[in-house]
């Protein structure tokens, strides 16, 4: 009788109407409820068990569901207990896609617990506060080295510098040229020193412009250059870029996606080497260069407004002398992203991943509108960065700031979060924003012309001073890698790649020797690289006879000499690189010693000379100008 009893009170139970929200009972209702006798388990009702249930399937969020209260459940009647799905619902979901995320530790993510132990991770857009206060900007201390790591580099010429970079890459370049060449049935046993001038070439070829490549060979004497036909046939140098390769094909996977496979090799060895190579000013740039190309190509990228409109979009990290130390080669929007900063937006993640290497140094970032967000701020202040740029006044998470469209100029509001990011709004000749994670509200002045072209000092927040100053390092870096740059068009897409990262190679090595020799033109730097690429040659021991060997028209292809100049007519880089090529020759004529009339203003006239230099130079038991010339030590 007892269980009937029951079986009836919860027929009743589940059959009585109840309110929807228990907090709308009334005091009646509420005092019927304390009267119920609940001596047994089974003598409690559930008054919302049926609009829960029903709530629950028409719930259109699948991320919010409820739980169930322990005491509710065991009272339920009879009925099999299941294992609860347990969601701690987030307090403030960020609605629909967004770029703009950052993940913070102390803030509220959802914990999914079901049968199994899986856990996600969401990203919420915090609850910032932004105050007008005073803030004293500051700037930890920076302890570490800046210019190259002398270790690396023991050479005192140019070209000494620009092969430290390249030497750890050249064999690999050789070994893949010839490999191609032989999977096209033809050998080609390219040497390594050939390598080195078919570059050279390339380089002369920056400054020394002719119609076309073929021209340098020609026997006119309006077109040929002596210089590059002695140097190298023109078959043997149409063979070795014909066949000029950095990756093997044959390793390319089926379905392939990376279409950058054929230049990896490079790319890992230049960002590898650049990196270990020179340390570079505290403050680093990054911005966008563009590599021109009008071929066909999936990456190629087109900007009306930028030089470069149509061209291969290179993101680079620069120091304020121009050097590239770390840059990535955009692959367009299809490209496939890392897991590692998956939740950024494309600007967020190029800052981060060229970034990286840098974090936890105090080093100081600066960058555009493009790439500038207050999470990306808020990310690299949380990884021992400073950081700041330009900002776009429609990002997500700006402050309020007051309204300038009547305001003069010079005029500027600010912004600071509790997290220490600082916004600010300067009014020029048009409304600039800044965002950085360490600035404060100091004030200073910059020069701005007026309409009549005076020079008149306009009231602006310290930020704008210091982004006008360090931000120009890539652009500095494009400008010397376009001025003698190696320009010349391809069927091969990926050739404008490979010699504009040869360029930049060029360039880094190009900042490395200001540092460590002072200042010196470009254009003289790049001649000297050319001279020592174009003297490199087979290292080979003459034979005596060669040595005295009589030439026929020596005296008319002979290069008149300067008696006394300021410096010696034969570049270091000729002279003291691949000194296995230097050979003292004798001849039946005398002519000046060239050190003896440069360095001690004596009159020599030796029969010995030179047979890579073509100088005359004394070398006899009585004096070794021939040693010196070369900077070679006879007590070794």
């Amino acid at each position: 009788m007892t269980n009937i009893n029951e079986d009836e009170n919860i027929h009743n139970w589940l059959n009585e109407e109840f309110p929807l929200d228990n907090n709308m009972l009334t005091d009646e209702e509420i005092s019927d409820d304390e009267n119920i006798d609940c001596e047994s388990d089974n003598d409690f009702s559930l008054p919302y068990v049926d609009e829960v249930a029903e709530s629950m399937e028409n719930n259109p969020f699948d991320n919010y569901l409820v739980v169930l209260d322990t005491d509710v459940q065991s009272h339920l009647p009879t009925v099999e207990t299941q294992e609860p799905v347990v969601i701690n619902v987030p307090a403030t979901p960020v609605p629909g896609p967004s770029t703009n995320f950052l993940p913070h530790s102390d803030s509220i993510t959802s914990s999914i617990t079901t049968n199994t132990d899986e856990t996600e991770e969401s990203y919420y857009e915090p609850n910032r506060k932004w105050s007008k206060k005073n803030k004293t900007t500051d700037i930890p201390n920076y302890c570490l080295p800046t210019g190259p790591v002398d270790e690396l580099f023991h050479g005192e010429t140019a070209t000494s510098v620009f092969l430290e970079l390249l030497d750890g890459f050249l064999d690999h370049l050789v070994f893949q040229t010839n490999l191609y060449g032989t999977q096209r049935d033809k050998i080609l046993n390219i040497k390594r020193h050939e390598m080195l001038n078919f570059i050279g070439i390339n380089f002369f070829m920056g400054y020394h412009k002719l119609p076309s490549w073929k021209n340098y060979w020609s026997t006119c004497p309006d077109l040929g250059v002596n210089l590059i036909s002695s140097t190298m046939p023109r078959n043997r140098f149409d063979l070795i870029l014909s066949n000029l390769h950095v990756q093997d094909n044959t390793l390319i996977p089926p379905n392939n996606t990376d279409k950058l496979f054929k230049l990896n090799p490079l790319i890992d060895y230049c960002t590898e080497k650049f990196s270990k190579s020179y340390y570079g000013t505290r403050e680093l740039s990054i911005d966008e260069s563009m590599i021109v190309f009008k071929g066909r190509s999936s990456m190629k990228q087109y900007n009306p407004i930028k030089p470069i409109k149509r061209g291969y979009k290179i993101w680079c990290m620069s120091d304020q002398n121009g050097y590239i130390n770390n840059f990535k080669i955009y692959q367009g929007k299809d490209e496939q992203v890392s897991d590692e900063f998956k939740h950024f937006g494309l600007g967020e993640r190029i800052v981060l991943q060229l970034s990286k290497s840098e974090w936890h140094k105090n080093r100081c970032f600066i960058f555009d509108n493009y790439f500038t967000s207050i999470p990306l701020l808020e990310k690299l202040k949380l990884e021992g960065c400073l950081a700041y740029g330009t900002i776009r006044p429609n990002r997500k998470g700006l402050p309020k700031l007051a309204d300038d469209t009547k305001s003069k100029r010079g005029t500027y509001d600010y912004r600071i979060s509790d997290l220490g990011i600082s916004v600010f709004k300067w009014k020029d000749t048009k409304t600039v924003h800044f965002a950085s994670n360490y600035h404060g509200s100091e004030v200073t002045t910059v020069l701005r012309k007026n309409k009549t072209g005076e020079k008149n000092n306009v009231t602006c927040p310290q930020i704008v001073k210091d982004y006008n100053r360090f931000m120009g390092g890539v652009d500095h870096a494009d400008q010397l890698r376009t001025s003698y740059g190696v320009d010349r068009k391809s069927k091969k897409w990926w050739h404008r790649l490979f010699w504009g990262i040869l360029d930049i190679m060029f360039i880094n090595a190009f900042v490395i020797y200001k540092e460590r020799h002072g200042k010196i033109p470009l254009l003289v730097f790049r001649r000297q690289v050319v001279q020592g690429l174009l003297s490199e040659k087979e290292v080979i021991t003459p034979s005596r006879a060669h040595l005295f060997q009589k030439r026929k028209n020596t005296e008319n292809t002979e290069v008149p000499k300067k008696r006394r100049g300021k410096q010696l007519s034969v570049s270091k880089d000729v002279r003291l690189h691949n000194r296995g090529i230097h050979w003292p020759k004798f001849t039946k004529s005398r002519g000046r010693c060239e050190l003896c009339s440069f360095k001690y203003q004596l009159q020599s006239r030796p029969f010995s000379k030179c047979l890579t230099c073509n100088v005359f130079l004394c070398c006899n038991d009585k004096k070794n100008c021939f040693a010196e010339y070369h900077d070679i030590n006879c007590n070794e």
